[in-house]
């Protein structure tokens, strides 16, 4: 999986989107990103607003450990092991951002309570939708999600929603669609193990064409959401 975090064009378009969508909210000081993996959202929100207190949570030590290489030092990031679908941090931040994650999660409600909880200001959330295929199921994701779905299940935690859209059409949700042509071993062997110059100049090149895709429409919703309780 690493190689594929760190140069997945999509994980890195939803990390532009989530720099955008942080630097558009005023008074924020720290965030947690919870399910950080090796750190690629970590990294971009680090080099983009490098006063920015950032807590990066994984389930486990050997994951974080990777996410600091990728990440490098720096006073203004740390780490903790925790399960966000049991468990919740001491710590209260003003931005918790948890990106890809809630798919993979098998309650997502309590995931959700636990993310409001550590939250004094906003949730940002990205997850996919459209349909859930042989793919979703070989990937580790127990749903894929509807705006009216997500929004529902946010607003049960007590949370505002302000801000939701779609991304990914046309480009990616097709490349989303030729993967689901594939025969499954097929399928489970796209993206892993190491990164070669032709796999690299690949995701380079659909990161690039991924720019064209529409911030209205796609197989990715990105969801922005307030804390009117507390804090």
């Amino acid at each position: 999986w690493h190689d594929m975090e760190i140069h997945n064009p999509t994980a890195r378009h939803l990390a532009h989107m989530i720099v955008r969508e942080i630097g558009a909210l005023s008074g924020v000081r720290s965030l947690v990103d919870m399910g950080c993996g090796v750190g690629v959202n970590v990294k971009a929100l680090h080099a983009h607003f490098p006063n920015l207190a950032i807590t990066g949570v994984d389930l486990s030590k050997e994951i974080l450990d990777l996410a600091r290489v990728h990440v490098g030092p720096s006073a203004t990031i740390q780490y903790r092991v925790a399960n966000i679908e049991k468990e919740t941090l001491d710590e209260r931040f003003d931005v918790v951002l948890c990106s890809q994650v809630l798919e993979h999660i098998q309650d997502d409600i309590q995931a959700l309570e636990n993310l409001a909880q550590a939250c004094t200001r906003y949730v940002l959330l990205t997850v996919p939708a459209g349909s859930y295929n042989s793919t979703s199921a070989l990937v580790g994701h127990h749903r894929h999600y509807s705006k009216e779905d997500l929004i529902h299940k946010v607003e049960k935690t007590g949370l505002t929603v302000c801000r939701v859209f779609s991304w990914g059409f046309p480009f990616h949700s097709f490349y989303k669609q030729i993967l689901n042509w594939l025969p499954k071993k097929a399928q489970s062997a796209v993206g892993m193990g190491r990164y070669g110059l032709l796999q690299k100049g690949l995701a380079a090149s659909l990161y690039a064409l991924f720019y064209a895709n529409s911030d209205r429409d796609g197989d990715n919703i990105i969801l922005l959401a307030v804390n009117n309780r507390r804090g």
